[in-house]
């Protein structure tokens, strides 16, 4: 079986948002942490970084044979060895 596409598999990248402290919505989104710590500096203490992992959606909510796919298998192996 061929390896999906991110496209076909809903993938959305990690990102590191900045927010207000007590906040719950981002002020900005980077893509790498070195981004976000840059602009971090510039805001000063009232804001913070949240990290927000990528996730694949089609294959965690959606797919029927994630069980038996081996790429997702992979990637959920990656996931925990984060953690």
């Amino acid at each position: 079986m061929p390896d999906c596409t991110p496209d076909e598999m809903w993938e959305k990248p990690a990102v590191w948002a900045i927010k207000k402290i007590g906040g719950k919505r981002a002020h900005s989104l980077y893509d790498t942490p070195e981004k976000a710590m840059g602009a971090l500096a510039d805001l000063g203490d009232a804001y913070d970084i949240d990290h927000r992992p990528g996730k694949r959606t089609r294959c965690d909510s959606y797919c029927a044979v994630n069980k038996w796919c081996k790429q997702y298998q992979d990637y959920k192996e990656q996931q925990n060895d984060r953690i």
